[in-house]
């Protein structure tokens, strides 16, 4: 009975997490909507394990259990996709943001030997 309390309790925790606005757009709706959709689905699985065994012998697994851990692991899969893909985004946006930022720092670096020469006298003072 314990285990049931801690399991439904770190998935309602998950989902007020999910809930916590750190972004914006469809997509995040889409992962809130598909992270409340699985937190339900865990507190059903946990309260009537034996509507998930039922599930599992109507779609051809043997036990709940492996049922789970099958959609466990399709579910760990798409979250390794997704996050790759987030990271090939951001490593695209910081290597935009690199390149501005050395063009603009090589547009104000002086060019003409008297204008060096001046660039370094300054400095020295």
């Amino acid at each position: 009975m314990i285990i049931k309390a801690l399991l439904i309790a770190s998935v309602v925790a998950i989902a007020l997490f999910l809930l916590r606005g750190d972004g914006s757009g469809r997509h995040l709706a889409i992962r809130r909507l598909a992270g409340l959709v699985f937190a339900g689905c865990w507190v059903v699985a946990v309260l009537a394990p034996d509507l998930v065994t039922r599930l599992a012998n109507t779609v051809g697994v043997g036990r709940g259990a492996d049922l789970l851990l099958y959609v466990l692991v399709v579910a760990f899969f798409l979250t390794l996709v997704a996050l790759n893909k987030r990271l090939g985004e951001q490593d695209r946006r910081i290597t935009q943001l690199t390149r501005a930022l050395a063009i603009r720092d090589g547009m104000a670096r002086p060019t003409r030997p008297d204008e060096v020469a001046a660039a370094a006298s300054s400095r020295d003072d």
